[in-house]
């Protein structure tokens, strides 16, 4: 009799490690994936601050406020889309010659490569500001 029951413990003990198993990596598999849409966020955010970063420094080098827009959509135009980083645009361009400045806001539009439920694509906004330097220096 105590063999018998040897054999069933052993066979419980393979069933309770399937089942850690197994609920395991339900927990597992949806954190692994968020942390997958986690760093594709952090990456698209980087390439957008580097677009925004560009777009104002050829804003910066320009005279006026409308030559500045020019300039900084004419380098967003350069964009080639990615798996994530699907487009990118020109919010807004703040040319500020009292203050000898250059502002532009850019938008990039990203599609997570998990997709998040009842979330289509997010939209990243960033921010960037430069010394004009297209202006010459009052004497």
């Amino acid at each position: 009799m105590p063999c018998n029951k040897s054999k069933y413990a052993i066979r419980s003990r393979r069933g309770l490690t399937l089942v850690e198993a197994t609920s395991g990596f339900i927990v597992i598999i949806p954190i692994a994936l968020g942390v997958i849409d986690l760093v594709a966020l952090i990456s698209a955010n980087e390439i957008n601050e580097q677009w925004a970063e560009m777009a104002c420094r050829a804003a910066a080098t320009r005279q006026s406020a409308n030559t500045a827009q020019k300039a900084a959509q004419k380098c967003l135009d350069d964009f080639e889309p990615q798996s994530v980083a699907q487009q990118i645009n020109l919010v807004q361009v703040q040319f500020d010659p009292a203050k000898g400045q250059v502002s532009v806001v850019t938008e990039m539009v990203t599609k997570m490569p998990v997709p998040i439920p009842f979330v289509g694509d997010i939209n990243l906004k960033t921010a960037s500001t430069q010394p004009i330097v297209g202006i010459p220096a009052p004497e």
